[in-house]
């Protein structure tokens, strides 16, 4: 992922606002999104003008980028292929971040529905984590060491796969 362009996070010439949102993914059904279901997801971003980003470890689709007047919009599925997460680039104001979030989130909910698939407005899956949990953990290099732990580990990305959060940032 791609974040800011800045290449000294320290030397601030203006305020900027950073946003990020995750919200789960389920099937039609209700059911959260498995891992295969999301790979669908990001080649069909891929064929509306959006970047594919692999993961070459595991040779598996990572999440999608896109350029915005210039500006990075990031969206992967974090730590578990039922959570997509979308990191805005440093924005000017919280109104222009809604404004993008507006085109971004549009663009979504036409991806997902495509797949079967929809976004919920909540910050976790609702019900008891799914199982079985592997079929729905994000194969990524970042998690190879919780991988390494085997699937019956706590420490596995599986625990924070039923789990969404948004955050701002705003430079001070």
């Amino acid at each position: 992922m791609r974040e800011s362009k800045l290449q000294n996070l320290t030397d601030w010439r203006e305020r900027l606002v950073g946003i990020e949102f995750e919200n789960p993914v389920v099937e039609t059904d209700g059911t959260p999104a498995l891992f295969t279901s999301m790979q669908e997801v990001w080649k069909s971003f891929g064929s509306t003008g959006w970047s594919v980003n692999v993961d070459h470890y595991y040779d598996v689709l990572s999440g999608v980028e896109k350029e915005f007047s210039g500006k990075t919009v990031s969206l992967i599925s974090d730590n578990g292929s039922l959570n997509l997460e979308v990191a805005l680039p440093p924005l000017s104001s919280i109104a222009e971040g809604e404004n993008l979030l507006s085109k971004v989130r549009a663009e979504i909910l036409e991806m997902l529905s495509r797949n079967a698939l929809r976004l919920l407005g909540l910050g976790m899956q609702p019900g008891p984590a799914p199982m079985p949990i592997e079929e729905r953990r994000v194969k990524s290099f970042l998690y190879k060491g919780f991988d390494s732990l085997g699937p019956t580990s706590r420490f596995t990305n599986g625990v924070m796969s039923v789990c969404a959060a948004h955050q701002a940032g705003v430079s001070l």
